[in-house]
């Protein structure tokens, strides 16, 4: 388990042992943090983005000039060092590692109206989600960075977002203490229309029967919720 604190330090738990293994201070105050796949890297967000090893909390890269904007969360890219930081002023910027340093591309990957409150990443679908205060969802593909498309969720505010660890659901939280639960499978849906009855496996058959089973299919309206259809 990792640990950022108000006093500019990270520690580093072993949950089982109920014991800090490393504990480390910082010259930041980290206001979030996110811990790569294999649990080798974690990545600071505080004014910038410092790319840390684990467990030695031993910093490898960091954000300098021109870096702009506070980071508000990230998250690693399918493969690789590569991070998608999503920032206070809803840009969503790609930093990837050279040396010591860290540098965000020229070209953003998407801008929400709002803050950016999560960067999530499918990896076994190379599909980046982020979720802005302003109630929009966004999916985009990793590959060729090209929107996939969008849920909008009603509500005061989007505060957070949360994947299931098999990539089927998503939960989104928002300020007025509501939650709602969205099925992830309805992406498969534009490949597996493409995919022979015989090559289906029961997974796919049930995403096909949940999207059969939505309101807006049954319309035959094709909603916001169904825009990368």
């Amino acid at each position: 388990m990792l640990i950022a604190e108000r006093d500019h330090t990270i520690s580093v738990w072993d949950v089982q042992a109920q014991r800090s293994e490393r504990k480390e201070r910082f010259d930041f105050r980290a206001r979030a943090a996110c811990v790569s796949v294999d649990g080798q890297h974690t990545a600071l967000l505080h004014d910038g983005v410092s790319l840390v090893a684990l467990p030695q909390l031993q910093v490898l890269a960091r954000t300098g000039w021109p870096w702009h904007g506070v980071a508000r969360c990230a998250a690693f890219a399918p493969q690789g060092e590569t991070l998608l930081v999503g920032k206070f002023s809803g840009e969503v910027v790609v930093c990837q590692r050279s040396g010591q340093s860290l540098h965000a591309d020229k070209d953003l990957l998407m801008t929400h109206q709002g803050q950016v409150q999560a960067v999530a990443v499918l990896s076994s679908r190379a599909v980046v989600i982020t979720a802005g205060s302003e109630g929009r969802v966004q999916f985009t593909a990793w590959a060729d960075c090209s929107p996939i498309g969008y849920v909008e969720v009603p509500g005061q505010r989007l505060t957070s977002l949360h994947i299931s660890p098999d990539g089927v659901f998503m939960a989104l939280g928002d300020s007025d203490a509501s939650m709602s639960l969205w099925d992830l499978r309805a992406l498969d849906i534009p490949r597996l229309l493409d995919l022979p009855l015989a090559h289906m496996v029961p997974m796919h058959l049930a995403a096909i029967s949940a999207l059969a089973n939505s309101a807006c299919w049954r319309s035959n309206a094709r909603c916001k919720a169904c825009a990368w259809s």
